[in-house]
């Protein structure tokens, strides 16, 4: 393990551009552990590092986030039973000495943590310890239903890779199972139960595919094309005649049916027109006056594609927005924002007047 991929201390120190005092410190690895637990986004890391003057290499910390089993698994396991009450020693939960300290500190003083963490809690959220951990990823990663989907993916969606360009089939299944385990992570502790999890699982599996596949369908490779009954052929044409025909459609998106979208029918039961409301969506999803949460909580209830809710919710969430009752819908949107659900309530309607 690399000095960048060792725990919290371990994943930071290196990536300081000078040292910092206590408050600064105080105020960074706040803003990282809430963004491992999904509490804040990264334009919200730059705002903190912005404001108190920290030189900290955020990008290469998160890019090497996913390689960093010992903060995303055994940090973050023990911030949250720290929180709850029950934190085991540094050597119980497996982490540095330094990394227990720090994160024990953070965790008393940080008011955006706990409040974080309450709404886990209330979620419904258990601590788990590691051994409980580890047990319940092997069985969802592992399981026969979930291993048996990966393999059905590959066979369909990547077949010709392997049959025609020498990839070989059971590396995409432990690709995708590599980053279903790294998803499970991501997620932790929002597990409902161990069929939570293998939801969680399927939906990254079919996620990571679909990013293959798009890989292999950009422009400048030209390799795959999707035939009507779902799956690839091989696609050599002039970059020129690109166009429509490479288009995948979704009718079940909701990302151009905009008007059944929630926040089309969920504010006043009314609905307007498609283009008054693509318009309206439009400018608002770029307006400056709205923050980076606010716009991200928009998108998520208009039913735009996300990766990291669809993972949340063990389904697509461009399939979840159609499927689930509005109230329910929102308050799924509201547990992995990390905001009240009367706020929301609140802001939505604030938008009547322009939606």
């Amino acid at each position: 393990m690399t000095e960048t991929q060792s725990g919290l201390r371990g994943s930071v120190e290196p990536l300081l551009g000078s040292k910092i005092d206590r408050e600064q410190a105080v105020a960074l690895y706040e803003s990282l552990l809430l963004y491992t637990f999904r509490g804040c986004t990264q334009a919200d890391i730059r705002r903190v590092l912005d404001r108190k003057g920290i030189e900290f290499d955020f990008l290469s910390w998160r890019l090497a986030l996913r390689s960093n089993g010992l903060l995303m698994k055994n940090c973050k396991v023990f911030a949250y039973q720290f929180y709850c009450g029950n934190a085991p020693s540094a050597k119980t939960a497996g982490i540095p000495m330094k990394d227990r300290n720090t994160i024990g500190g953070v965790v008393e003083e940080s008011r955006a943590l706990r409040k974080h963490f309450k709404y886990l809690v209330d979620y419904g959220a258990q601590p788990l310890s590691i051994p409980e951990l580890d047990r319940q990823l092997t069985e969802a990663v592992y399981s026969k239903d979930v291993t048996a989907y990966m393999n059905h993916i590959v066979r369909t969606k990547l077949g010709f890779l392997t049959a025609s360009y020498g990839h070989v089939a059971s590396d995409f299944v432990d690709d995708l199972r590599i980053g279903a385990l790294y998803t499970l992570l991501r997620s932790y502790p929002r597990y409902e139960d161990l069929g939570h999890m293998k939801a969680i699982c399927k939906s990254q599996a079919h996620n990571q595919a679909i990013n293959i596949i798009k890989t292999n369908t950009a422009s400048s490779r030209q390799r795959l094309r999707q035939n009507h009954d779902g799956t690839y052929s091989s696609l050599m044409v002039p970059l020129a005649s690109f166009g429509a025909d490479q288009t995948v459609t979704d009718e079940g998106s909701g990302t151009d049916s905009v008007v059944s979208s929630y926040l089309v029918t969920g504010i006043d039961g009314t609905t307007q027109s498609s283009w008054e409301q693509k318009f309206a969506l439009s400018e608002l999803s770029s307006s400056p006056q709205l923050s980076i949460k606010q716009r991200t909580f928009l998108s998520l209830m208009s039913g735009n594609p996300n990766a990291e809710f669809s993972a949340f919710l063990g389904m697509d969430n461009t399939e979840a927005v159609e499927t689930l009752k509005y109230t329910a819908y929102m308050k799924k949107v509201c547990v992995f924002l990390g905001v009240p659900i009367r706020k929301a309530q609140a802001f939505l309607h604030s938008l009547q007047r322009v939606l």
